[in-house]
């Protein structure tokens, strides 16, 4: 029903309590038989227990000794783990694919089978714990289903051990689900569009991640100047914020102290201010002037010249990077 498979253990291979997993099939010898039920020997060096309701028979059982003796070989499954005394409880009965252990959110199910209809929706068959429910408007549009149908693909979208209850839908889910989205994760993208200041990267998820000024740590760095639309990035996860669905970037490639604008005795300044300054250098030397002691500035000229350190400082940084991958 789905690409996971229950797990089998060779009869030859060694076994421990560890190696163990609900619904594991094993090979058992029988070495005693009770009133209650039956100790079987599976490997691991101590017996397991498998209670008389655990029997498989195709008749009733009035006498366990009728139907087990020791010596017997059998097919198991392991029905339940105890950690703490290292106790293993089996049954002859196989269990179902899925439990709730293995069992998770967006896990993709195939040809599943309709088991009911009802007025608020379908109850289908995933070979689990139980029956999950199908809600109509997460059902297919173009077709009414029965009961007996067989459902293709499912994806399941609730999952509730207390409640007692497993939810499903037909429609495909994004690549990324918001629910599995978390701070610091390294995700691959694309750069959508560059709007205001900001670059919208699709990453797979229900919506397009943004890289904001603030999400890389400098704010006179606009995120135009480092990414293209078309370009795929790698970025970490600065934010999730899933009542507004919004999920703040930053690139993983980009350091904030590349682009200090102040060093050694410019240190205890500000970074317009240093900007100020190297910008003022740098027009008296390409004029071949000597460098001004002392100028006013307005506060024009100042956002100016930090803007243009900015931008030079951020394609140099572009270019050395882009060098470095070519």
């Amino acid at each position: 029903m789905s690409d996971q498979q229950t797990a089998v253990a060779a009869p030859a291979t060694p076994l421990s309590f560890d190696d163990l997993k609900p619904r594991m099939e094993l090979k058992g010898k029988v070495t005693k038989v009770e009133l209650a039920g039956a100790h079987v020997d599976i490997g691991i060096g101590s017996d397991a227990l498998m209670h008389i309701s655990e029997i498989k028979s195709d008749k009733p059982i009035t006498r366990l000794s009728d139907v087990l003796k020791v010596g017997d070989e059998i097919i198991v499954y392991v029905a339940k783990l105890d950690n703490t005394h290292k106790r293993v409880n089996i049954t002859m009965r196989k269990p179902p694919a899925f439990g709730w252990d293995n069992l998770e959110t967006w896990l993709k199910l195939t040809n599943v089978k309709v088991v009911s209809v009802t007025k608020f929706g379908l109850f289908v068959n995933i070979d689990g714990p139980k029956d999950a429910l199908l809600p109509h408007e997460f059902a297919p549009r173009d077709v009414r289903l029965k009961t007996g149908d067989v459902l293709e693909s499912v994806w399941v979208t609730e999952l509730n051990e207390g409640k007692n209850r497993i939810g499903l839908t037909t429609i495909q889910p994004p690549d990324l689900p918001w629910e599995k989205i978390r701070k610091g994760n390294i995700l691959k993208g694309k750069v959508l569009s560059i709007e205001r200041g900001v670059a919208y990267v699709d990453v797979g998820a229900e919506r397009p991640g943004q890289i904001r000024r603030n999400s890389l740590g400098v704010s006179f760095v606009d995120p135009g100047d480092l990414v293209a639309v078309g370009e795929d990035i790698e970025v970490r996860v600065v934010k999730v914020d899933s009542n507004k669905k919004q999920l703040d970037l930053s690139l993983t490639n980009f350091n904030p102290e590349d682009y200090a604008l102040s060093s050694g005795s410019e240190a205890t300044i500000t970074p317009i201010e240093a900007a100020l300054k190297k910008a003022q250098r740098r027009a008296h030397a390409d004029a071949g002037l000597p460098e001004a002691k002392t100028a006013n500035y307005s506060k024009a000229d100042k956002r100016q010249a930090a803007q243009a350190e900015a931008i030079t400082r951020t394609m140099q940084h572009l270019q050395s990077q882009r060098q470095a991958k070519g």
